[in-house]
């Protein structure tokens, strides 16, 4: 979602240098940061919105779309001020797919209506269906996901995310969740500080698709 051949955290290895390029050098900034972000967003789509708000289908649908990026965006920080890469990288992975769910109804706007009030089970989104949508508008945005998933899900790096070994190979284990480094928190940051500018931009330009369509 950033212009081509600029430096973006959704490359598989993110360089802490660009955490920093971003102003994130320690959990205060990083968390400072994505609070604003959250805040330009929620003004984004007030600007949108406007003095008088329809109350339909759409615009409902359209506040929970912004709601979940909100939430999300509120989550991750929380929990990376916590110093817990699981729930974060779980909250995260949640916003990034709010971020893949917009990118696919850019596309196809008529599908807003498989989110809305009137939605049943059997309108539920096939979550890969809506990564290759924001893959799409965001290559390396299916490999972030994955080192998401991979702290959701059982797997190697979830399960040694708390050891370490050190220099003299000293191992350590702490059952407390915790981060092996400050730069993973640092990294983290800046995926809900992209997501959440990403989402932003993105649910402005969905508002626009679906009011110059018909309400649902």
């Amino acid at each position: 979602m950033n212009a081509p051949g600029k430096p973006s955290a959704y490359d598989a290895e993110v360089p802490s240098a660009l955490a920093a390029q971003r102003g994130i050098f320690d959990h205060e900034s990083g968390s400072a940061i994505v609070l604003e972000a959250r805040k330009q967003m929620t003004k984004q789509a007030a600007v949108r919105l406007g003095s008088t708000i329809a109350l339909d289908d759409t615009t409902l649908t359209m506040f929970g779309l912004l709601t979940r990026l909100q939430a999300f965006n509120e989550g991750a920080a929380r929990e990376i001020d916590a110093n817990n890469p699981f729930a974060s990288a779980s909250c995260i992975r949640s916003l990034a797919e709010v971020v893949a769910l917009i990118c696919h109804l850019i596309e196809k706007p008529a599908d807003l209506h498989r989110i809305s009030m009137q939605a049943s089970q059997q309108h539920r989104f096939s979550v890969g269906k809506l990564l290759r949508a924001a893959q799409r508008e965001a290559p390396g945005f299916e490999a972030v996901y994955e080192q998401l998933s991979n702290f959701a899900h059982p797997s190697y790096v979830g399960s040694t995310a708390s050891m370490r070994v050190t220099d003299g190979d000293q191992f350590s284990w702490t059952s407390t969740p915790q981060f092996k480094y400050d730069s993973e928190a640092f990294t983290m940051y800046l995926w809900v500080l992209e997501l959440t500018e990403a989402g932003g931009m993105l649910w402005c330009r969905l508002y626009d698709a679906v009011r110059g369509a018909s309400t649902l």
